[in-house]
């Protein structure tokens, strides 16, 4: 037979190799599907007949069954003879015979399942054969074929038929402590068959068992209204009953461990000497009394608020959410509530939790949270398909965390476009950094898609909150009335004063609720003066004593290694005690509620249990533990290093250098997060403090590199600057600056960075001196030093040897000392050409023409390091380089800007590149006020000037008073927009800087005509001249050409404005439209309305097309007031789409496609297809390729109906 596949139960799908075939017209599904339900039986002619028509078939029906007979023939056997019968399809006397195998039929295979499940012995066999069973349902069968698929006779009976599975998988799992395992059919056979009282009863009786006592509760309650409300009945018999069980707490948990049969991919594999069993019959009572008391209650608002994310989610709207608090409060709890109710939407739920033990092995949180859809990674496409292999130790060089963060994205937007995800992230704070980062990475890219994130964290976590805080829910404990609540149900017979005790020493918190009435007497003392937190390790430690030696043992072992392997603990555990150690201490464990079951491994069923028992152990039993592990994981050398150095006591110089030498061999395959770690443990380890510092140092560049400002910081904390020599103290200064820039005292911090950097080039490490000395000369233009700290770094740079056309230099010598060298620069930034490999190169040159105005080589250089940046991922680099794009603004070049400012503003939170947010927030402040979006404007101006530095950062303070000043200008109020301006000028006000303040000089000078203070701007800008001299950039040129016109006398305007024209340099498109519009205006007021209005139209027309409405209004305003009437305005595409929008139609109509677009903008493709399709309807075109004439279009006029102008 050939390689196809049917399936019955949900959707009738035919399938060929992975292909699904298109069955065609529902009167041949109709047959297909009867004859699947009765595989292997004759479907007579008017059965089939009977199915398609019901009751009224037409005269040809016999006929149409042949025909579809014979389509259904040609499309599973397609080399099939005309008139041959075939291998499926048999011609029967009364009618038509499928004759299938159990391989190619889900129906048959279901069944078989079905027979292993009912005749084996072992319970645990049994739940795993009606599990597999059940999961082979993809829905109702034949579904799609409503209403037959509900109402025929054969439908129904495989109906009834899965029903009973489900019943009699169900009473498999409850008592071998499997509940968890059939919950999810329980919930879909429930789900198509509300009312069957049978099945609701033991969807209740799994939930309670799997410790969802709430859950449980709610869905009776809505059963029984069901009941009431549609049948006018209460709940029968089984139904009351479990009720009642549930009321009085007489259902087991599900704490016994599964059969390990699916082994995990888990730290070092290991035979197991001794196979964990299920729990037998006599563990029943003690896991009955570990169960918990009914959860989350007093958290209605909070279930309410999830719902909601759950809701748009499934609508195709994502949203990112992280719950936080203080141990013990619910938050566990909650992301298990969320995890069911997306399960019931039809969600993929795909979870994971951070571990202590964990945080320095790259990707591990990630790995665990992709292993249910880890199938799908192969059809991504090979780039993707390659970084998450490296992630995850599929190659020898680990890829860098970008690629990996890309690759996820489009994993999972691959896996939302199937179906709703949930990402359920729990203990935030003990994720690996990789992991935080890749996880942050999707979480800011959700909102395209039907993914919802939800974290959660302690508040106390020093390092878990994401660069970009998303909305946070904070879990307070629990008010009076829902702690006595809380504490009643679990604990109903508590003496009055010890049930007022716990509820006061509770302090609200649930966890305490639940477990402190099980350590009674040690709440009412020894423990009484300690934190909450420390109460409740108490309570745990103090259980431990009720379980054997061997099982204290093995929580011993399991909290310094708690994801390692059942077996490796269990022989570990064997080693340490002298004799074997069996599955019967797992059984002992869960029995005395210290420990559960995930899936096919055993967890602490809370944190503060794995720090009660590591705590409650003596240093001499913590060292064996894990020199037995260290020599147990030989096969895991960073798990091994791990454990050797935490069963070292003092230095030990050998361990030492073994872990440099796996930083070392980490770093050459990419896996720098690994090696970070290791130096940092490396560094405690040695006596010697040059050498400790050095090792420091080292770690914090690598942390440095891998963007953890948290992470360097505290390295750099533990070195001693004091014992480094020049190299190694310009080094430590260089990635200090990096990690946590400082603004206070700018002269004597830019003073010491020089003399390092001095001491670093007299050393031969140039490369070193060279970033230190660019570093210092940056800081020199953004905080505006004094003219000794200019000169004193610029004269550095002078003392060395030095090619005056390096980008290195031109960048100090433009930042230090602009009047001096400004001439030179700008000549020699013309002439240096650009290295498409090399980022740095080009942003060197970029941002030196851009702290001098000189706006198009600024432009054209960042331009390119933005690609080189783009290309390799570097996304802190790319919003350096995006954070000069304000010199667009005043080249004409709106839209660009407003796009770079906003993808740049994203990343640079996104990354904390903090300097470079200033420069993004002003200038999307900036565009903003241009384009007249007056309250996003000031909302940006809010934001920008609440930020802490940016007092500190004068480049800033002009920026926003220059927003604030428009603002006012183009609101009328001229004599405001003045004095707001003219602080710019004033070299003691703390909005000054003594070179961006020339960018203000047009405002100023038409504040200045408004408010009829011409005579002081003057004045404040008689140095211009001069300086224009000495820098001749296009930003003083401008200024100079454009303000010698406009505060010109009357009888010298006509001159001065015919000169500005000339003089203005050929970009500069937006101040060649205000002069247009200055003059013309003052033309209007002298008389001279004809000469007036062309100057007008074409300033009128430019705006227009550069989108800078408040200045196109203007224009307007000045002809009508000429008596021309202004009705028309051109079209511009930015108008209509957002700043992303207007990108991704460009490099769309450049002839990129989706996935090349989305690598360019770090968004997925099914993003960039989203957006193109709102794209073509709103400029009015049907397919890419008309999008090229659509957006050159956009400067072409348009008179839409009724416009006033």
């Amino acid at each position: 037979m050939t390689d196809v596949r049917f399936s019955i139960l949900g959707p009738v799908r035919l399938r060929r190799g992975a292909a699904d075939l298109d069955l065609g017209a529902r009167q041949q599904r109709v047959v297909l599907a009867m004859l699947l339900a009765r595989p292997g039986s004759v479907v007579s002619v008017s059965e089939l007949v009977d199915a398609i028509w019901d009751d009224d078939p037409p005269p040809s029906a016999v006929n149409v069954v042949h025909r579809c007979i014979g389509a259904l023939r040609r499309l599973i056997e397609p080399d099939l003879p005309v008139r041959a019968t075939g291998a499926y399809l048999i011609r029967q006397a009364a009618g038509y015979q499928l004759r299938v195998t159990e391989e190619s039929l889900d129906l048959l295979r279901f069944r078989r399942l079905l027979v292993g499940a009912r005749e084996t012995d072992d319970p645990g066999r049994a739940v795993r054969h009606y599990v597999d069973a059940l999961s082979l349902w993809q829905g109702r069968c034949a579904a799609g074929l409503e209403p037959i698929s509900h109402t025929h006779p054969t439908f129904v009976a495989l109906e009834a038929e899965r029903s009973h599975a489900v019943r009699d998988a169900a009473d498999a799992a409850l008592p071998a402590g499997q509940a968890r395992l059939v919950i999810p059919a329980l919930r879909q056979a429930a789900g198509h068959n509300p009312l069957d009282e049978a099945l609701q009863a033991r969807l209740l009786l799994a939930l309670a068992a799997d410790g969802r006592q709430a859950e449980a509760f709610d869905l009776f309650r809505g059963l029984r209204r069901r009941l009431r409300d549609e049948l006018g009945v209460s709940p029968g018999p089984e139904l009351r009953e479990t009720y009642d069980r549930l009321l009085h707490q007489r259902i087991a948990t599900t704490t016994a461990p599964p059969v390990p049969d699916r082994t995990r991919a888990d730290v070092g594999r290991a035979e197991d000497p001794a196979p964990v069993e299920p729990a037998r019959d006599a563990d029943r009572s003690r896991f009955a009394a570990a169960g918990a008391a009914p959860v989350l209650v007093g958290r209605d608002a909070e279930r309410d608020s999830l719902r909601r994310l759950l809701a748009e989610t499934a609508a195709g709207h994502g949203h990112t959410l992280l719950i936080h608090g203080p141990p013990g409060v619910g938050k566990s709890a909650l992301l298990r509530t969320v995890a069911a109710d997306a399960a019931d939407r039809g969600f993929a739920v795909l979870s994971t939790a951070g571990v202590e033990t964990e945080r320095w092995f790259p990707f591990a949180a990630l790995h665990l949270l992709l292993q249910p859809v880890a199938e799908h990674i192969e059809e991504l496409p090979e780039a993707h398909r390659s970084a998450l292999n490296g992630a995850f130790g599929g190659a020898e060089r680990q890829p860098d965390a970008y690629r990996v963060a890309f690759a996820v994205l489009e994993l999972l937007a691959d896996v939302a476009d199937r179906q709703p995800v949930l990402l359920r992230c729990d203990d935030l704070q003990w994720f690996d950094a990789s992991s935080r980062e890749v996880l942050s990475f999707v979480a800011r890219r959700t909102h395209d898609h039907p993914i919802l994130v939800v974290c959660a964290a302690r508040s106390d976590g020093a390092d878990w909150r994401p660069a970009l805080t998303p909305p946070e829910l904070r879990l307070e404990p629990l008010g009076r009335t829902a702690a006595a609540e809380l504490l009643d149900a679990g604990a109903p017979d508590l003496p009055p004063s010890v049930r007022e005790l716990i509820l006061e020493r509770s302090a609200g918190n649930p966890l305490a609720l639940v477990e402190l009435p099980k350590a009674v007497q040690e709440a009412h003392q020894g423990t009484a003066h300690l934190p909450l937190t420390q109460r409740l390790e108490a309570a745990f430690a103090a259980r431990t004593d009720e379980v054997s030696p061997a099982c204290r043992t093995f929580l011993l072992v399991m909290a310094a290694e708690p994801m390692a392997a059942p077996a490796r603990l269990l022989a570990v555990s064997g080693g340490l005690a002298g004799s074997a150690v069996t599955g019967d201490v797992l059984h002992e464990a869960v029995g005395a509620g210290l420990v559960t079951f995930v899936e096919d491994r055993p967890e602490f069923r809370h944190p503060l249990i794995r720090s009660a028992v590591y705590g409650r152990a003596t240093l001499t039993e913590r060292l064996a533990v894990h020199r037995a592990l260290a020599a147990a994981l030989g096969d895991v050398p960073e798990r091994q290093l791990a454990h050797l150095v935490a069963a070292t006591l003092g230095p030990d110089e050998q361990l030492a250098d073994r872990l440099e030498r796996f930083a070392d061999s980490s770093q050459a395959v990419g896996k720098v997060a690994a090696a970070v770690p290791a130096l940092s443990r490396a560094a405690g380890l040695v006596s010697d403090v040059r050498r400790r510092t050095r090792i420091l140092v080292r770690a914090a560049e690598l942390s440095s590199d891998l963007n953890d400002r948290h992470q360097t910081r505290m390295l750099l904390a533990r070195a001693d600057m004091s014992v480094l020599g020049p190299v190694e103290r310009a080094r430590l200064l260089l990635v200090s600056d990096n990690a946590a820039f400082e603004p206070d005292e700018p002269h004597r911090r830019i003073r010491d960075m020089v003399s390092s950097a001095a001491g670093a080039y007299d050393h031969g490490a140039r490369d070193v001196a060279e970033n230190l000395l660019w570093r210092a000369a940056a800081r020199c233009f953004f905080q505006d030093g004094d003219a000794r700290t200019r000169a004193g770094t610029g004269g550095e740079l002078d003392r060395w040897d030095t090619d005056p056309d390096s980008a290195h230099a031109l960048a100090v010598r433009a930042y230090t000392e602009p009047y001096r060298h400004g001439a030179e620069v700008v000549a020699r930034l013309g002439r240096v050409g650009p290295d498409p490999q090399d980022g740095l190169r080009p942003h060197f040159l970029g941002t030196a023409g851009m702290v001098l105005g000189d706006f198009t080589p600024a432009t054209r250089h960042l331009k390119q390091a933005a690609a080189v940046w783009r290309s390799q991922g570097r996304l802190g680099l790319l919003a350096r380089s995006l954070a000069g794009s304000w010199p667009r603004i005043f080249l004409g070049q709106l839209d660009q800007a407003r796009a770079d400012a906003e993808e740049g503003y994203l990343l640079a939170k996104e990354t904390g590149e903090t300097i470079a947010l200033l420069g993004l927030t002003a200038t999307a402040a900036l565009v903003a006020a241009l384009r007249g979006e007056t309250v996003a404007a000031a909302r940006l101006v809010a934001e920008l000037r609440a930020a802490d530095l940016f007092p500190h950062m004068p480049f800033a303070t002009v920026m926003a008073q220059q927003v604030d000043g428009l603002l006012a200008l183009f609101a009328g109020r001229a004599a405001e927009a003045y004095d707001l301006l003219a602080r710019v000028f004033d070299p003691v006000d703390q909005h000054h800087h003594s070179v961006s303040c020339w960018l203000v000089a047009p405002d100023l000078a038409d504040a200045a005509v408004a408010a009829g203070t011409v005579g002081a701007a003057r004045k404040l800008l008689a140095d211009l001249p001069e300086l224009a001299r000495l820098l001749p950039s296009e930003m003083m040129m401008t200024a100079q050409a454009y303000t010698s016109a406009v505060l010109a006398p009357d009888e010298e305007a006509e001159r001065h404005y015919r000169a500005a024209l000339v003089a203005l340099p050929a970009g500069c498109r937006l101040a060649r439209a205000r002069l247009c519009l200055s003059h013309g205006r003052r033309l209007r007021g002298q008389g001279r309305r004809l000469e007036a209005r062309d100057l007008l139209r074409t300033a009128r027309d430019e705006f227009d097309r550069l989108g800078a409405l408040p200045w196109a209004a203007a224009a307007r305003e000045q002809l009508r007031a000429s008596g021309e009437a202004s009705d028309h305005r051109y079209a511009n595409v930015s108008q209509r789409l957002s700043a992303q929008e207007l990108q991704v139609a460009t490099l769309a109509a450049r002839g990129l496609s989706d996935r090349e677009i989305a690598e360019r903008l770090f968004i997925s493709h099914r993003t960039v297809g989203s957006q193109l399709d709102h794209i073509y309807p709103r400029l009015g075109v049907t397919g890419r390729d008309q999008l090229a004439a659509a957006l050159a279009a956009g400067d072409e006029a348009s008179a839409p109906p009724g416009s006033a102008g």
